[in-house]
């Protein structure tokens, strides 16, 4: 199956078929999970594969008794490291210098940028005062927003996590598989249950297997029409508000707060 179908046709399942999926197509999957992309390509991911019986049923207590978490041949638990930028920055250096990818020049640099961006320092003090620098810089041009609270960086590897799910169960598809993205459930006992690190953030539970009915219809999407802004954010006839334009001196002259003027 091509992506393009296997965009099309994918769906949430939730009726399985009770057959195992082999540990090798998993493999193969999950490592097309692991070439999604991330920031500085630090890859802050970890797949924890459930496939024995025992496993999936105290899996599928901890996912609110929700059948097809037991049902699936296996199931990934997607978990995302907010100390990626710390744990991984030298062994994907090292990697990318073997390969050819950069040089030394270049390593020291993204070094430099990850702790810039990631650091908090020690109780997170450094991270309180690169955001305060950052919010007085970006009163003056544009600044992204910096990880560097701990509430900040699990949000963000939450984000990237997610795009490695995507490409899971995209490949899943290509390979006659189906696939559940499962958000309900204790990720707290969930990790105290697989022995997951405390550190770690329990992100989505995707069950994967051989759909019961591979036929069955998928549910409809809202028009593109609806979705598509061209150039900036345009109303669709009949639906949203009007285009708003907010006034950059207005939001960082004399305290006052943004005000934003209409567009018919």
């Amino acid at each position: 199956m091509i992506l393009r179908d296997a965009i099309h046709t994918r769906r949430a399942v939730r009726r399985f078929r009770p057959e195992p999926v082999p540990r090798e197509t998993l493999l193969d999957l999950l490592d097309l999970a692991n070439r999604a992309p991330s920031s500085f390509n630090l890859q802050p991911w970890h797949f924890v594969v459930v496939d024995a019986s025992e496993q999936k049923k105290k899996l599928r207590r901890l996912a609110l008794d929700q059948a097809h978490v037991e049902a699936a041949g296996a199931v990934v638990i997607f978990c995302a490291d907010p100390a990626a930028w710390r744990e991984h920055l030298k062994p994907t250096e090292r990697q990318a210098m073997n390969s050819g990818v950069f040089g030394l020049e270049y390593a020291g640099r993204r070094s430099r940028y990850i702790r810039l961006y990631f650091d908090g320092g020690p109780l997170g003090l450094l991270g309180v005062l690169k955001l305060v620098g950052s919010s007085l810089v970006r009163l003056f041009r544009p600044l992204p927003h910096l990880p560097v609270l701990q509430r900040k960086r699990r949000a963000l590897v939450r984000e990237e996590v997610m795009l490695a799910v995507a490409q899971f169960m995209l490949a899943a598809r290509t390979s006659g598989l189906d696939t559940c993205p499962v958000g309900a459930f204790d990720g707290g006992r969930i990790k105290r249950a697989f022995g997951i690190p405390r550190r770690m953030e329990v992100v989505l539970l995707v069950p994967v297997g051989y759909a019961l009915e591979p036929d069955a219809q998928r549910q409809p999407r809202l028009p593109l029409a609806e979705k598509v802004h061209w150039n900036g954010w345009s109303v669709v006839e009949g639906r949203g508000e009007p285009r708003v334009s907010y006034d950059r001196h207005a939001r960082i002259g004399g305290g006052q707060k943004e005000r934003g003027r209409a567009r018919r």
